[in-house]
């Protein structure tokens, strides 16, 4: 990989997403809510560092600052690398694969690309308030966050995204 700056939100992020049933979890809720995996674990790793509650402008303005590049580098890269999972007609599965995976390490790197821009746009912003806590803060973002993208979250997303979010807060 790239040399990239250490960042706190990228560390947790890895941690938190390599923990047991996360990532499936993470998936699942992009999937079916289209949600960014980034932003949503913005929004837990703002809570756990012990920021304050995204309000609505902020948010929007924090999507705004990063969805050309989700939509346009990112998502592409990540349509291409499951297409590939199937092959291609004429050429060896094995060449197929060895590409597909080179493509992931890319996507992963664009990933950490935007989770450096979604840090830049918010800046450092103020601590939470003391009457709040992380788990708190980590849900009011999420409700924002989910707010400004129209996400309409079931029981079952509900559960899953508890699912992260309690894995995120753990110690």
């Amino acid at each position: 990989m790239s040399a990239f700056p250490d960042h706190p939100f990228w560390t947790f992020s890895l941690e938190t997403y390599g923990k047991p049933g996360v990532s499936d979890a993470c998936l699942e809720l992009q999937d079916r809510l289209v949600v960014d995996v980034n932003l949503l674990l913005f929004c837990l790793w703002c809570a756990k560092a012990g920021r304050a509650t995204f309000g609505e402008a902020e948010m929007a303005a924090l999507l705004g600052q990063v969805e050309d590049w989700h939509e346009n580098v990112v998502k592409p890269l990540r349509k291409a690398r499951r297409r590939m999972k199937r092959g291609a007609e004429g050429v060896a599965l094995d060449l197929v694969l060895d590409v597909r995976k080179r493509l992931s390490t890319i996507e992963i790197e664009t990933e950490h690309l935007e989770q450096l821009l979604i840090a830049a746009a918010a800046g450092e912003g103020t601590s939470a308030p003391t009457d709040q806590s992380a788990e708190e803060v980590a849900r009011a973002n999420v409700r924002v966050y989910f707010h400004a993208i129209g996400a309409r979250p079931d029981a079952d997303d509900e559960a899953v995204l508890d699912q992260v979010l309690q894995a995120a807060l753990e110690a």
